[in-house]
């Protein structure tokens, strides 16, 4: 049996591990640098909309503000439907939508029959006699 008695080419292995190393830090610093800019510029833009009135933080005045710009038409939505009249939106109307229906087209063409009924295999069969005794007799039948 032979047996490779070679060292181990460690040049190599710090050759790519210091390659490897070096490469990982600088993409740290790279990605790093990159979020912080687009941080900072993201703030910026927050804070010059903030100062020029378009601030994009939704205070408690400007959310019960916008609240009420959309629900200032639903009371009077509500009195008419209240009313027995109901906008094109929510009047029932049939559906033309087939979509529905075009799945049948692709089963087959044939129908499939139904079962036939299957005798029951058991017989049971009763004789009342004359003096009032009832005689119970199972008749298994071979299918």
């Amino acid at each position: 049996m032979a047996v490779d008695k070679t060292e181990p080419p460690i040049k190599v292995i710090i050759t790519v591990a210091g390659l490897s190393l070096g490469i990982l830090m600088t993409m740290r610093v790279f990605f790093v640098s990159y979020f912080n800019s687009a941080y900072d510029s993201r703030a910026r833009e927050n804070i010059d909309q903030a100062l020029h009135g378009d601030s994009y933080i939704w205070t408690a005045a400007r959310v019960r503000a916008e609240e009420e710009r959309r629900l200032g038409r639903l009371q009077a939505s509500m009195a008419s439907v209240a009313q027995g009249q109901r906008a094109g939106a929510i009047s029932p109307a049939a559906s033309t939508d087939i979509a529905a229906l075009s799945g049948w087209t692709l089963m087959p063409r044939e129908v499939p029959r139904p079962p036939a009924p299957v005798a029951p295999p058991v017989a049971l069969l009763i004789d009342k006699q004359a003096d009032g005794v009832v005689r119970l007799s199972v008749v298994l039948e071979s299918l």
